[in-house]
């Protein structure tokens, strides 16, 4: 049975976002029809060109009356999108007799696998539904303001029961439809509250698999498969299901080069759903670019290929061709070292021996200081991933490295015999045990309950696992704060400190007294962002630059 679906995205800003849509549904559904709403002419004639299988345009024309051209001039762009939703959705169910039911996708929306799941789920119900699924405390309040159900995937059977929904829904947001909060409603989406109770054989999935976004995503434990799909995981569920579709809602795009990246600036995305969830929408995206950049006929007489056959050739070597596609992810970066940081990039000294190239975009603050002494907490082997090898080679600096697992805390001390190595795990001054349960596999270490929630520490685990196939085991490790291990080594002067100890952080830095030792600059992976900031503020520090989404440097207020 063919799945038809309808969404709206136009030539300019969401184009991106609506041709990976497209690419996800032409990956994972054997029959589909993806119908997309132009909202102009040119828009319908840029897309026309691409001459995609499976995708079908709609003229704005078609579908618009009389009655919402009269509030058409009163209402954004984007209200103006949301108002036609009910319409368009409407519009496919009285012209297309051949559809037995269609599905409106957000075009945002990114697919893992085929949406039969969610048919199945369905089953004699008329309309289908997804909540926000908003979590914490918050999420009644968070309800109230945008909505207890999604409007960015509805199902919607040809029949008498969801016609009547979709008009009365259709005449709801022709009489209000603003994105503005605070009015009781928020564009259409609020009205669907409403749905449930109101009108019979409406549904709402189950299925946890659908409508996972950046503001949920934290409620769920995120695991592979054999064959590299993902499954999902509540707290506390031993049973785990495929991830249906993401909701990228929150990113900005950028062209970079050849390619597409996006930063955020919404919350903690785990580490392992940026790996297994925002990198392959990346593909997506790069497959839209790569063919609005290569759909000019110039470029197509160059390369000999046909128009018509420009988009099935690139679905079919885009997965071969896939690792092109890729750039690593970035944040806007803060700019504050301006002729400093291009000077940089001129130094002789450019080999990094960071993830992330920490210890050269550590440069504008470090490289200036000779013979300085350094702590690395969370060494590792000294080498891997080291923030401060860089400038023990380069500059003359001595240090401590810090390591709580024994047997990387010998490589260590082998690595990097010039300096003091520490087999402990650091602790908050008010710790009054002597040893600390860690987990451990392959440089991959936590202390055991020292993040937010079991399944971080479970991904966190699971990174170690996928480097290299080995067993993960628990330790109990010897304790010390970081103050006792300065005055056992006579310590007076700090240049610079690392930290990086998989959400301990905060109480390392309880194990400082910042009275008596007042690092130049400390560089903290910051998992959990907030109460970090709280704490160097009540300590006299200030943040001063951002390396990566986790990575922040501070240095003492001025």
């Amino acid at each position: 049975m063919t799945h038809h679906f309808v969404t709206n995205f136009d030539n300019s800003k969401f184009l991106l976002r609506g041709l990976a849509l497209y690419y996800s549904l032409n990956k994972h559904e054997s029959d589909f029809c993806l119908w997309n709403l132009c909202m102009n002419d040119q828009s319908y004639d840029s897309l026309s060109k691409f001459a995609l299988p499976n995708l079908r345009l709609v003229r704005l024309g078609e579908l618009e009356d009389e009655s919402i051209l009269r509030v058409k001039k009163e209402r954004s762009l984007r209200e103006y999108c949301l108002t036609l939703k009910p319409y368009i959705i409407l519009h496919m169910l009285n012209s297309r007799p051949e559809i037995n039911s269609i599905t409106f996708l957000d075009s945002d929306l990114y697919f893992f696998q085929s949406t039969d799941i969610l048919y199945d789920e369905l089953g004699n119900n008329s309309i289908g539904i997804t909540r926000n699924n908003f979590p914490g405390k918050n999420a009644n309040d968070m309800e109230k303001i945008s909505g207890t159900f999604n409007a960015g995937f509805i199902i919607i059977k040809n029949d008498s029961r969801a016609r009547v929904c979709m008009e009365w829904w259709k005449k709801k947001c022709l009489e209000f439809c603003s994105v503005e909060h605070g009015n009781g409603t928020y564009g259409e989406q609020l009205y669907m509250d409403t749905w449930p109770d109101k009108f019979e054989g409406v549904y709402i999935f189950k299925n946890i698999g659908a409508n996972v976004a950046y503001w949920n995503i934290e409620g769920h434990q995120i695991l592979t498969d054999a064959n590299g799909g993902i499954k999902l995981r509540k707290k506390g569920v031993k049973i785990s299901v495929p991830l249906v579709f993401y909701h990228f809602s929150g990113l900005t795009l950028y062209q970079v080069g050849k390619k597409v990246t996006y930063s955020y600036n919404r919350r903690y995305i785990p580490y392992f759903a940026l790996q297994n969830i925002y990198q392959p929408y990346l593909m997506g995206l790069n497959w839209g670019y790569h063919l609005t950049e290569i759909h000019d006929e110039e470029k197509n007489a160059r390369t000999g290929l046909k128009t018509e056959h420009m988009a099935e050739y690139y679905l079919k070597n885009i997965e071969k061709n896939a690792l092109s596609f890729f750039h690593e992810y970035i944040d806007i970066p803060r700019l504050k070292m301006k002729i400093k940081k291009i000077v940089d990039l001129f130094s002789p000294h450019r080999r990094s021996y960071a993830i992330n190239d920490l210890d050269l975009k550590l440069r504008p603050y470090l490289a200036g200081i000779r013979h300085g002494f350094f702590i690395e907490a969370g060494a590792n082997d000294g080498i891997s991933q080291s923030n401060t090898l860089y400038y023990e080679k380069n500059f003359g600096w001595y240090g401590m490295l810090i390591e709580a697992i024994p047997s990387i805390a010998k490589r260590c001390a082998e690595n990097r015999p010039d300096n003091i190595i520490e087999n402990v795990a650091l602790v908050s001054s008010d710790y009054k045990k002597k040893i600390l349960l860690m987990r451990y596999c392959n440089l991959m270490s936590t202390v055991k309950g020292g993040m937010k929630t079991w399944h971080e520490e479970d991904e966190h685990i699971e990174i170690g696992k996928k480097m290299k196939n080995i067993n993960t085991y628990e330790i109990e490790v010897p304790v010390a704060t970081l103050s006792s291990l300065l005055e056992k080594h006579a310590v007076k002067t700090i240049d610079f400190f690392s930290l990086d100890v998989e959400g301990y952080e905060l109480e390392v830095l309880k194990g400082l007294n910042f009275h008596k030792y007042r690092p130049r600059y400390i560089l903290v992976e910051a998992r959990y962002k907030n109460e970090i900031d709280r704490f160097m503020e009540s300590i006299g520090y200030n943040e001063i630059d951002k390396f990566s989404f986790h990575d922040y440097l501070y240095a003492p207020k001025s």
